[in-house]
């Protein structure tokens, strides 16, 4: 099946709002956590998503932004037995591609790991996947005694320090990927949702230090010529 790419500035209200309801059957039906209120909030997060064939109301990944990957951060289905098959397909598929990474836990990081799938090693390319190099509140503790074929164990564990809650949270994790992709000339990338990040905000940035240059150009040449006419 061909995997396809979806920017949410392409859906129907009515098409969010069932997104949103497999969001939540998709972590209930895990034991997981409901971080998102309602469409509106899960979509500004995340208006980049990937599927198969356009049919993003059987099973889609939600994904954002770090400088050398693309981040799988949701995969939800619609309940049925071959909607959450085609998730882990669907995630086995983008992490065996250049410059995908997913963080797994517990069944799915089993069920990948069972397909031999490809894991980010080492606490330095951990790190860097991540984009969290220097985060105080976002780090990483090594496992030391990961074994890849033990279905109980895992590679890391996440802490997560959330000030403004005023929560820790920890999870233990494996990071599956391959090694990344330059973005610009790699079209397996699948960098071209930009709505909240990537290329764009990267133009912007860059955009607006060049603007600051030339600003502070011209104030140190205006500078040097009231000093002049001081004389």
């Amino acid at each position: 099946m061909n995997i396809t790419q979806k920017n949410s500035s392409e859906l129907t209200e009515d098409e969010k709002e069932e997104m949103f309801n497999m969001y939540k059957l998709s972590y209930l039906l895990g034991g997981q956590d409901i971080w998102f209120k309602n469409k509106k909030d899960l979509f500004s997060k995340y208006p980049c998503f990937v599927t198969f064939n356009d049919n993003y109301l059987l099973v889609y990944a939600m994904f954002q932004f770090k400088k050398k990957y693309n981040k799988i951060s949701l995969v939800c289905h619609n309940g049925s037995d071959k909607g959450k098959m085609l998730s882990i397909d669907l995630r086995y598929i983008l992490v065996n591609t250049g410059g995908w990474i997913l963080e797994a836990a517990d069944k799915v990081s089993w069920l990948l790991r069972k397909k031999n799938t490809p894991i980010i090693e080492g606490y330095d390319s951990i790190v860097e996947a991540l984009d969290i190099k220097g985060n105080p509140n976002d780090t990483i503790e090594m496992n030391d005694t990961f074994n890849y074929n033990d279905k109980s164990s895992y590679q890391y564990t996440r802490i997560y320090n959330d000030i403004k809650n005023n929560i820790i949270y920890r999870s233990r994790e494996t990071l599956f990927g391959t090694m990344p992709c330059e973005f610009g000339d790699n079209l397996n990338c699948n960098r071209s949702c930009i709505t909240s990040g990537g290329k764009y905000k990267l133009k912007l940035k860059r955009s607006y230090k060049n603007r600051r240059n030339k600003s502070k150009h011209k104030r140190n040449k205006r500078n040097k010529t009231n000093k002049r006419k001081t004389k």
